[in-house]
């Protein structure tokens, strides 16, 4: 769709999208049903733009064709600048435009943050954005590894509860092992006897040789 959209641009491609909703709208149709209706609303309403074998090697042939858009973004760059501008003091916490970022961007923010950051950063960072108690399960396992690393106590109340009420290995596994690691092992294995009967078996596995 993207290649079609660049193709005819955004005033034709939206008219074409537009009537394609109306007339399918609670409906299904078939592969070449689809083609048909791509060929007589788009392709021969503006021809000498896209030819329907053009259309066909999209849709059925593998892989992309050699002529495929690549798209580009520098959101993640975007993020760096703003962040690399707090740590060195060029631009306050409150400026950083954190409401339009999405989680990805928000992972980005925090998985390369410095891993020594100090107290009072990261009490920043937690005083303006709530991190320890975030809602969003893999911003707030993000935040807690950032965390256990600079030894920022307050998120134990929250992790605990996070170890207990979330049974993904991705989101556990690293956390048990960075708190024993970092001088929390006789905490964790506490955590840890309360969550484990919840865990999936691999996870108790998985868990039970960080302890041994």
């Amino acid at each position: 769709m993207i290649y079609l959209e660049e193709k005819f641009g955004r005033e034709k491609f939206d008219i074409f999208v537009k009537g394609y909703f109306d007339a399918y709208a609670f409906k299904s149709l078939t592969t070449a049903e689809f083609v048909k209706y791509l060929d007589k609303h788009l392709l021969q309403k503006h021809p000498g733009i896209v030819s329907l074998e053009k259309a066909k090697e999209w849709i059925y042939q593998p892989g992309l064709p050699a002529d495929a858009p690549t798209p580009t973004s520098d959101a993640f760059n975007q993020v760096d600048n703003h962040t690399q501008a707090w740590l060195s003091g060029r631009q306050p916490l409150n400026t950083l435009p954190t409401q339009s970022w999405t989680v990805h961007e928000w992972l980005h923010f925090l998985n390369n943050l410095p891993r020594d950051l100090s107290l009072e950063k990261m009490t920043a960072l937690d005083d303006a954005f709530n991190l320890t108690n975030s809602t969003n399960a893999e911003l707030a396992f993000a935040w807690y590894m950032l965390a256990v690393g600079n030894g920022y106590k307050e998120i134990y109340p929250a992790l605990d509860k996070h170890l207990t009420g979330i049974g993904r290995r991705k989101l556990i596994v690293p956390l048990y092992k960075a708190l024993v690691a970092h001088g929390k092992r006789d905490w964790a294995y506490r955590v840890y006897q309360n969550a484990r009967p919840g865990y999936h078996p691999l996870a108790q596995g998985t868990v039970d040789a960080i302890f041994k």
